[in-house]
């Protein structure tokens, strides 16, 4: 029926164990997309427009790129970037967790 989960942490049916979320890898994509747009309006963009100066929208992107990719950066081991490795190549870690599928006899 459903799987049956060693560390007790979790009941109910196993989604994607073993994967990350698509969420932790989005974090330093999405700053350098947005130093990029602003810095491409900050310093290549020579449009006026009313209401809004592109040049302090551009810096400002690019501030808060930085920003995002600094905490990307310095969050990256909480959801697997540098940390440690089984040098023996076992692939589980301290916090690898073993499902095992009950089978119908």
């Amino acid at each position: 029926m459903f799987p049956r989960v060693l560390d007790g942490a979790h009941t109910g049916p196993a989604l994607s164990l073993g994967t990350r979320e698509r969420g932790d890898e989005m974090g330093i994509s999405l700053s350098i997309l947005l130093i990029a747009v602003g810095a491409i309006l900050a310093w290549a963009v020579n449009a006026e427009v009313s209401g809004i100066d592109v040049q302090v929208a551009g810096v400002i992107l690019v501030v808060v790129g930085v920003i995002g990719l600094i905490a990307s950066l310095v969050f990256w081991s909480s959801w697997g970037g540098f940390g440690n490795r089984d040098a023996a190549g076992g692939g589980g870690g301290q916090n690898t967790t073993i499902v095992e599928r009950d089978r119908p006899v």
